[in-house]
């Protein structure tokens, strides 16, 4: 049977701008080095639940081009 498991991406560094009163740019916003561990640890998780995956979809944003990439280490 197919499942499809969504993701969210990591903490980004306009989740920490925000947190932290600053103002961001909305066109460069990326994962922060939490994020990336969030998205390898995630990545991780789902591999020892679920095993191989046969693909790996993302939005067109970038930190979630990057969580796709470091979650999808183990997955494909």
């Amino acid at each position: 049977m197919k499942k499809i498991i969504f993701v969210r991406h990591g903490e980004s560094t306009q989740n920490k701008d925000y947190r932290d009163n600053k103002s961001y740019d909305e066109n460069n916003i990326k994962l922060t080095e939490l994020g990336e561990k969030q998205a390898m640890i995630t990545g991780k998780y789902l591999y020892k639940i679920f095993g191989k995956f046969d693909k790996v979809y993302s939005s067109p944003a970038t930190r979630c081009i990057e969580t796709a990439i470091k979650g999808a280490m183990l997955l494909l």
